[in-house]
């Protein structure tokens, strides 16, 4: 062939021209990953873009071989860097100046990364910091014990490396912010996070207490969903390492088994929609999804971590749907509380989703909330709880109605009989017996129901008196924990989880006594250490008592027995010691005695305080319904008033006595009488 001069020529020059647009092109864009001036950052600004980026496929690569061949870097073009389930170790570099002398530390939004490595470079190769983080390293190492990732940055012009992997998603939102705006933010996602989870609790006592009251099984599913609901949210928010299990890292890679908890949402639609019965097509599909939400259990057991991974998250997905379409179906035959379920459970849905495609990159870090699943989880609780309400309103229109039907019905019987009087008149006066009988018995109702009553309101006054103490001993630990870090350590911690059983198991009694007092079981007599009894409660009042610097002493002999029902008398001495804190003024001291009363076959219990003291007026009233009214104590604390007419009334149930003596201004002495304990 003939050699063609002007087209190699021109093929020549192409080339190079291809070339020299690359090199400019590569130029520009090196331009653009200049070194990160903390000073010159925006508050919220995302730096994974000014980084850059390189996949280690195998995972095996040492920060020695990633110096050494940087060229394997290449931009990274991604404000938030993600990676859905991937085993390889993914590696940012990044040119970083701190010029400011307070401490500076690169966070990571995302809390759920098994292990974050940080290498600090000099300008001459040397690695003068290494430092490593996550989710599956104990609270020892870490340089902020927290729920997110942190690390302090040192003053200067540094290269930094870092090398993050995990079993799950990966996702590396990147922000570099001082200590003091680290510690404002925290204060504000505390305060939000303490919302959120302090209506979830709110929403389990409540329903709670409407299950004691009607043993509807739906308010036992609405608690079991709010409840799973909490942990998910408290385990993708990065606190259940703080709060719950510690260095135990190794319960993290069980993360399927954590969002395998969200059975309980279709489990509580299957009973609010009543699919058995009115759907059961929907009923079985949602049957099915819950059934298979459940192996995902042992699949995530038996380390099949990603197969479950990938199942649950698909479930959650097809569940969501599913119940939907279940509350349009029921919706459609008339069931209107479904509505409010419908809605509830799109919103949910739409910030899920939200989540995804921000994980997904898909949408902008910044343009999704930052607790979108909290905000989300908490809307649709609330407008399930209205929905719940609408359905308990719609049951009590039908028995109303149904009530008024009965009612109707008899006028007609009576009417009928008046006319038929003449011929009838035996069964007239058999049937007006009858109506006598029906009278008095809806007259002892109607005593009843005044009963129950009153009933409840004492539950409540009893519950709102008794755990006013502990709780407030429980939010006196949190409130020091989140202002002083240093409170944050395993001691203060199991101070707060001892508090947190204590407030627990008084909520049970509470409850057990609660069901007593609606005739749902016996009281039961039984042989009780005072001086145990007086024991426990001090250890309930412990926080309150050291708070007003005041000395309790327990002065009660070890072998005084009662003989008494135990969960009417520890009530009585927990209101007893509650007043006595209460009245006493800081530095005040209190003292608990007892003795035995051998000729009587009794035995005394006392509480003794150097409080303000009760006028003698007062005195003659204080254990009267209605006529003692509460007072303000010491330290602004407040009272229902009805704590010494409940322990008079706990008392003579025992067949025991209750006094009281005092002078105005000296203190107070509480005495109650019971029998003894025979063996």
């Amino acid at each position: 062939k003939r050699f063609n001069f002007t087209n190699f020529l021109l093929i020549c020059l192409t080339k190079h021209l291809l070339i020299l647009l690359a090199l400019l092109l590569l130029g520009t864009k090196a331009n653009s990953q200049s070194p990160i001036l903390f000073n010159q950052l925006a508050d919220d600004e995302l730096v994974g873009g000014y980084m850059y980026i390189y996949e280690d496929v195998n995972a095996n690569k040492s920060i020695k071989e990633i110096i050494a061949h940087n060229n394997l870097f290449v931009p990274n073009i991604n404000n938030v860097p993600h990676y859905e389930s991937t085993q390889s170790a993914i590696w940012l570099k990044a040119d970083i100046r701190v010029e400011t002398d307070e401490p500076v530390y690169l966070l990571f939004n995302y809390p759920i990364i098994d292990s974050i490595e940080l290498f600090a470079v000099g300008q001459k190769g040397a690695i003068i910091q290494h430092k490593t983080s996550g989710s599956m390293l104990p609270a020892a190492g870490k340089d902020l014990h927290d729920n997110y990732i942190k690390f302090k940055l040192q003053k200067g012009l540094y290269t930094y490396y870092i090398r993050a992997k995990t079993t799950y998603t990966l996702q590396l939102p990147i922000k570099i912010k001082s200590f003091e705006t680290i510690y404002n933010e925290h204060t504000s996602e505390n305060l939000w996070l303490g919302i959120y989870f302090g209506a979830s609790l709110l929403i389990v006592l409540f329903l709670s207490f409407l299950w004691l009251l009607s043993r509807d099984k739906v308010y036992i599913y609405f608690m079991l969903h709010t409840i799973s609901l909490a942990i998910i949210n408290i385990y993708l928010k990065g606190f259940a390492n703080v709060l719950f299990w510690g260095d135990i890292t190794l319960i993290t890679l069980y993360q399927p088994s954590v969002f395998a908890l969200s059975l309980f949402a279709p489990a509580f639609a299957i009973v609010f929609l009543e699919t058995s019965t009115k759907h059961q097509k929907i009923h079985r599909l949602l049957v099915a999804s819950i059934l298979a939400t459940v192996l995902v259990f042992p699949i995530d057991i038996m380390g099949f971590h990603q197969t479950a991974h990938q199942l649950v998250k698909a479930l959650i997905f097809i569940s969501s749907i599913l119940m939907i379409v279940a509350g349009f179906a029921a919706y459609k035959k008339g069931f209107k509380p479904a509505r409010l379920f419908i809605a509830g459970r799109v919103i949910f849905l739409v910030f899920l989703i939200l989540n995804i495609l921000q994980r997904l990159d898909i949408l902008s870090y910044e343009f999704s909330l930052n607790y979108d699943l909290q905000i989300g989880s908490l809307i649709n609780l609330i407008l399930l709880s209205f929905a719940l309400a609408d359905r308990l309103r719609i049951y009590c229109g039908e028995k109303e109605s149904a009530k008024e039907e009965t009612y109707a019905k008899i006028k007609e019987s009576e009417e009928q009989v008046r006319q038929q009087n003449t011929l009838l008149s035996l069964k007239v006066e058999e049937r007006s017996r009858e109506m006598i009988k029906q009278t008095k018995i809806l007259e002892e109702q109607k005593s009843q129901l005044e009963e129950l009553n009153q009933t409840k309101d004492k539950i409540f006054s009893v519950i709102a008196h008794d755990l006013r103490g502990p709780l407030g001993n429980v939010s006196q630990l949190a409130d020091m924990m989140s202002i002083d870090k240093n409170l944050r350590n395993e001691e203060t911690i199991g101070l707060l989880k001892d508090a947190s059983k204590r407030s627990f198991d008084l909520l049970d009694s509470l409850l057990h006594w609660a069901k007593a007092q609606f005739g749902d079981s016996e009281y039961q007599r039984s042989k009780l250490n005072l001086k145990e009894l007086a024991e426990n409660t001090l250890k309930l009042y412990h926080l309150k008592a050291t708070a007003k610097e005041i000395k309790v002493t327990n002065n009660v002999p070890n072998n005084l027995y009662a003989n008494a029902d135990k969960n009417m008398i520890d009530t009585v001495i927990r209101n007893l010691l509650s007043n006595a804190l209460k009245f006493t003024i800081v530095g005040g001291t209190i003292e608990l005695g007892g003795r035995k009363n051998e000729e009587q076959g009794t035995v005394s219990f006392w509480v003794k305080d150097s409080g303000m003291g009760i006028s003698k007026e007062k005195l003659e009233t204080i254990f009267e319904a209605g006529k003692n009214k509460s007072v303000i104590g010491t330290d602004g604390e407040v009272g229902s008033g009805l704590g010494l007419v409940i322990c008079k009334d706990f008392v003579e149930k025992n067949e025991g006595t209750i006094s009281a003596t005092s002078d105005h201004g000296r203190g107070s002495t509480f005495t109650i009488t019971l029998p003894m304990f025979n063996a």
